[in-house]
């Protein structure tokens, strides 16, 4: 999505002014210093019980996140899949990731 390839990499999303419905996004410039904005990435994983019904979630986050250029391929009849790659750069101090086990999900964010 056009959200998340800025945040991984900058760059500049175009909207309808009156539907606010993006309408393009233009990647940062070649030579250009910018970057995508440092976030800390979340990763959920279901827990089962031996049953197999999931009974909490693991939450693993990871600080001082940072996307590279995304890789983007595409191949006439080609269902396309973008590679998206995240480092993660912890402060000096700072654990590498953190886990937490969660009853639910978080509510996935609405677009405005």
């Amino acid at each position: 999505t056009p959200e998340l390839v800025k945040i991984l990499q900058g760059g500049t999303i175009t909207t309808d002014s009156t539907s606010q419905e993006i309408t393009g996004y233009t990647p940062p410039v070649i030579g250009s210093s910018e970057k995508g904005e440092i976030f800390t990435l979340n990763v959920y994983t279901a827990v089962y019980t031996p049953a197999g019904t999931i009974s909490k979630y693991e939450k693993t986050s990871y600080p001082n996140c940072q996307g590279i250029p995304v890789d983007m391929e595409t191949q006439d009849d080609t269902f396309r899949v973008n590679e998206y790659t995240i480092n993660s750069y912890p402060d000096t101090g700072q654990a590498p990731y953190t886990m937490t086990w969660v009853k639910t999900l978080p509510a996935w964010p609405s677009a405005s």
